[in-house]
């Protein structure tokens, strides 16, 4: 199962042991532009961040380049795009053993909000450290053992590269359907016919002969012709209907009828007269067929109509309510009851100055030394310092201003700010900048800190201008 690792950059993040290394490779997407500096990671004072005012960028003094996707970008700019999945790939020239933040500040604050896929790092041409976040831990896979640790966080089953699948259930359901279907029925109703006969009648016939020496008694004869008429014939004919009434999900059944008919036949009627009792008449045989009448009866067969079930397969896919739990985050909570205080705030406001000639024998100051203050873990304080020359304003049109801030007697610094992020010239005329320091510089620090700043004007001349002493008052 592939998944990915969801940080909700609030309070989750994951943090590398420490070691060095002079690349970072890192397969990530952001969900959304944040409402402040969110960092996509950070190692001491070094880091690649997401801005919220939409232009993005990395600190040059510890990272020599940044690609996206393998294509090199312009600091300062909007090169990290917002739910697309992406690569970054930084560069340091600063190669010294520090943790890795990832999806946070070095120090504090600084979440991100996003997906992580992976990331790598190497040290010239070898792999010091690889994490696959899709095997849904953060162990480290090159063999090296530099597992990193993870805070918060939830690991997401990834849908867009595994694979689903879906059971199908047999489920057998009983569809009715009704049908009627209108076919055409063709049927002779009736003929009737009539044949005109010829009628040969001879009615009689008279003789008389003269007999030589003789009397003749006359006589009349008739015969008896026979009469053959046929009245009429009316007959009705049989007629095949076939009807066909289709169903769905039946057979086609055929539909024979036979209508009754009645036939009548005529037979020939032959009559002969009879004699009348006269001498001489001959008597005829008389035959007569008045008629004779047949109806034959025969059989119907008729279907109507079939009804027919049909048994149609269904398949149903029934979501597994069994599904396998990823896995469990304990998480811990605290609370806090609020007690109002009263308390007050006074602006700090410190002095540099740098002299144009330096006094080797007097032991003139080059520096303003000792501007100290005092201020609690977490605040947010604006320091205005004002930068003279020879206790006149240094015009600062055109230079760059940088602040850093170090634990009393150690090698590097723990804050850097400077005119890019951080520190403001607010008075160029008048030699003025501010140093600006958030809530997430300070709120994990306490005690003594060694702090100074730099000047390096349009000629790119560089001046220490003021150094101190920082006492952090944990709130």
């Amino acid at each position: 199962m592939v998944y990915y690792l969801s940080l909700d950059g609030v309070d989750d993040y994951v943090v590398t042991p420490t070691f060095s290394y002079d690349k970072i490779v890192i397969d990530f997407m952001t969900n959304g532009r944040p409402a402040n500096f969110s960092k996509l990671f950070a190692v001491n004072s070094d880091y690649v961040q997401h801005n919220s005012s939409g232009t993005d960028s990395y600190s040059s003094a510890g990272i020599s380049s940044v690609k996206l996707n393998g294509v090199t970008v312009t600091n300062t700019t909007d090169f990290i795009p917002d739910s697309v999945r992406s690569t970054v790939e930084a560069i340091r020239s600063i190669t010294t053993a520090y943790p890795t933040f990832i999806f946070r500040n070095y120090i504090s604050g600084g979440f991100l909000k996003g997906n992580l896929y992976g990331a790598q790092f190497y040290l010239g041409s070898t792999l010091i450290a690889s994490y696959d976040f899709t095997a849904g831990n953060v162990n480290d896979i090159s063999g090296n053992g530099r597992h990193a640790t993870l805070t918060g966080g939830t690991w997401v089953v990834d849908s867009s590269s595994g694979s689903s699948g879906s059971v199908a259930y047999a489920t057998k359901q009983r569809v009715y359907t009704t049908s009627s279907s209108l076919l055409s029925t063709k049927q002779i109703v009736s003929r009737s016919s009539s044949a005109a006969y010829a009628s040969k009648q001879c009615i009689y016939q008279s003789g008389l002969s003269a007999q030589a020496t003789r009397q003749a008694i006359s006589f009349t004869s008739v015969s008896s012709l026979a009469t053959k008429q046929m009245i009429g014939a009316i007959s009705t004919l049989q007629v095949a209907s076939k009807q066909i009434i289709r169903h769905i999900g039946a057979d086609p059944q055929s539909i024979k009828q036979v209508i009754y008919h009645t036939g009548s036949v005529s037979y020939a009627s032959l009559q002969a007269i009879t004699d009348d009792g006269v001498p001489g008449n001959v008597p005829f045989k008389s035959k007569q067929v008045i008629y004779g009448a047949s109806s034959s009866s025969h059989k119907t067969k008729q279907s109507i109509f079939t009804i027919g079930e049909v048994i149609y397969p269904l398949k149903q896919i029934i979501f597994d309510s069994a599904l396998r739990i990823v896995g469990r985050t304990p998480l811990k909570a605290s609370r806090v009851l609020s007690i109002p205080l009263i308390a007050s705030r006074s602006n700090i406001r410190l002095l540099a100055s740098r002299s144009t000639q330096l006094m080797l024998k007097g032991g003139l100051s080059v520096t303003e030394k000792n501007q100290n203050f005092t201020m609690f873990a977490g605040d947010t304080e604006n320091i205005p310092v004002t930068f003279t020359d020879n206790r006149s304003p240094v015009n600062l049109s055109g230079a760059t201003v940088q602040w850093s801030m170090k634990r009393v007697n150690a090698a590097t610094n723990i804050l850097e700010k400077d005119t890019v992020s951080g520190v403001t010239i607010t008075d160029e005329a008048a030699g003025v900048f501010t140093v600006l320091l958030s809530p997430e510089d300070t709120e994990n620090l306490n005690g003594t800190y060694s702090h100074k700043a730099k000047v390096i004007d349009a000629a790119g001349n560089v001046s220490t201008v003021m150094t101190g002493k920082v006492t952090i008052v944990k709130s």
